[in-house]
């Protein structure tokens, strides 16, 4: 089947000897397998409406083969539009890697002209290799991008918006863990929730366009709460525009900081670390354009909980996190009608255990791991809606030296259901000791 209107903007990179590391990295490193030939990875996800159309025409954005990366500017390259003669309107990065020997777990990402189409993490690879594939809609930046011409304050996190200072939105993001995270056995081939394509978060600035548009120069930034002075963070600013001489005003607008309190009790080497907070916001301002004049209300509920526990004179460490939010964008007209409405809740629970003993060889030692998590996103507006839960439970063992994973065993289980209210696509992936023992695929809606 050949549609006309798909252009896939291919990126193969590669990363074939191994990459500098940082002092004392804070993940494992897997042993070598006794892998003969390069496996694939994958992360559980939904295909895209175009996964089985022929594209009208391919772009080569980059091929490039990475090494001793850290610290060094990115590769950049010259971006060449397709030919007029290519008719397209749907636009599809498709990003290919491969790697080998042993490498840490790397953040990569890619821009256009400044504006991040993507941002993901390397897999940990094999001596023989491994190698995946990911697929993003990066339809919304088609105009944007010109395509047809250490641990701090506790497990609190939270990337905050302020336009001239003032805060006007915040996100407690998804606790992607890399592939050297908790056990790095359970990330093959099947890797973590969110590690291949990191998750990207909307914050609505509709009610305050009465603070920008006042013919002014103004300052919108970006920080991270309580965290440590390395974080990779950026946005981009997406703006619709109108025909007509539009006005705004901002009428209320409540964004409190996060009420975060702090708890701690410890006898010897067992205790426990406590952190909670909350925050609730409203916000209400008008627009008036083409389309009349437009009142936006948002009300917002967040809450956040997370506890460390070290039990057994602190060689085993359980953590018990939840996060829930709630999220409500009315839009009203000049008599009050309600025109358009979106209801958002999500939840992200996360559960991680940890018990470490003696190994039986010098200098080594054995942790049994479990990791119980789930990305849980629901958005109702009007008759649309869009249902997503994504879980994994993964259990599992490791002898380590040092950094280093010598042997060990793990199971992953991976279970995820998507429905957009056009169609559902579910996929269970069972996982034991990297092979890939069971994996069903449905597209009934239950």
């Amino acid at each position: 089947m050949k549609i006309p209107h798909l252009i896939i903007l291919l990126l193969p990179i590669f990363f074939t000897t191994s990459l500098q590391s940082s002092p004392s990295p804070p993940h494992f490193l897997k042993s070598t397998t006794n892998d003969t030939t390069p496996k694939q990875y994958f992360q559980l996800t939904h295909p895209l409406p175009t996964d089985d159309v022929t594209p009208s025409c391919f772009v080569s954005l980059l091929n490039h083969s990475f090494a001793n990366t850290y610290g060094i500017p990115p590769v950049t390259v010259n971006y060449t539009p397709p030919p007029p003669t290519c008719n397209w309107t749907i636009a599809v990065l498709e990003f290919r890697a491969q790697c080998k020997g042993e490498q840490y777990d790397r953040i990569a990402g890619v821009w256009i002209d400044g504006v991040e189409l993507l941002r993901t993490s390397t897999a940990q690879p094999t001596e023989s290799g491994i190698f995946w594939k990911i697929r993003k809609d990066v339809n919304s930046y088609v105009e944007t991008n010109h395509l047809s011409t250490g641990r701090a304050h506790g497990a609190y996190r939270e990337v905050l918006v302020t336009i001239d200072g003032k805060l006007v939105g915040a996100v407690v993001p998804f606790p992607v863990i890399f592939t050297g995270g908790i056990n790095p056995l359970f990330w093959e081939p099947v890797v973590s929730i969110g590690a291949f394509n990191l998750p990207s978060y909307d914050i609505d600035l509709t009610p305050f366009l009465g603070l920008l548009l006042d013919d002014k120069n103004h300052t919108i930034g970006i920080k991270v709460a309580d965290g440590i002075s390395f974080w990779l963070v950026d946005a981009n600013l997406h703006l619709w525009f109108d025909r007509s001489d539009v006005k705004a005003q901002t009428v209320t607008s409540k964004v409190p900081s996060m009420e975060v309190q702090r708890k701690t009790e410890f006898e010897l080497l067992d205790g426990e670390f406590e952190i909670q907070g909350e925050r609730e916001s409203e916000v209400t301002g008008w627009v008036y354009s083409s389309a009349g004049n437009l009142q936006t209300q948002l009300t917002e509920k967040i809450k956040f909980k997370n506890k460390l526990k070290f039990k057994d004179q602190g060689t085993k460490k359980e953590v018990d996190q939840k996060y829930k939010r709630k999220t409500k964008i009315k839009i009203t007209n000049e008599i009050g009608q309600v025109i358009e409405s979106l209801e958002v809740k999500i939840k992200y629970p996360l559960k991680v255990s940890i018990e470490t003993k003696p190994g039986l060889d010098a200098d080594t030692s054995v942790m049994t791991t479990k990791v119980e998590q789930e990305q849980s996103e629901r958005f109702y507006g009007g008759k649309e809606s869009l249902v997503l839960s994504h879980k994994q439970n993964c259990t599992g063992l490791m002898v380590v030296k040092g950094s280093s994973v010598l042997s060990g065993s793990a199971e992953n289980q991976q279970n995820y259901n998507y429905n957009d209210g056009l169609g559902c696509y579910a996929r269970v992936v069972d996982v034991v000791d990297g092979v890939v023992v069971g994996d069903d695929t449905s597209s009934i809606c239950v």
